[in-house]
């Protein structure tokens, strides 16, 4: 397991099942995406997405660096941050918005 954050993006690679089940990951809503990409900023509140199946880009606006998450993978994005995806491939995620 991994922890980084980026721009207010936190990021963890392959957290434990112990983790999963704390957050309680099998009851967040799961959310569908094909290949696509698009901006898109949290106004909702703060999401967190688990991803179960395909992979993704992502760039945070005021950070250059783009970043890849795939199966397994977990990120936090916090409210009001803006954020371009590029769907690798077809996107299967447990999803969780916080307000």
């Amino acid at each position: 397991m991994t922890i980084s954050e980026i721009n207010g993006v936190q990021i963890e690679t392959n957290p434990p099942q112990s983790k999963l089940d704390m957050v309680g990951v099998k009851n967040w809503e799961v959310w569908n995406s094909p290949v696509a990409k698009f901006t898109h900023t949290f106004t909702k509140g703060q999401e967190t997405v688990y991803i179960l199946e395909g992979k993704f880009l992502f760039t945070v606006e005021g950070y250059e660096e783009t970043i890849e998450l795939g199966v397994g993978d977990m990120a936090n994005f916090p409210i009001d941050s803006t954020v371009t995806f590029d769907i690798l491939e077809p996107l299967k995620a447990h999803i969780l918005i916080e307000n």
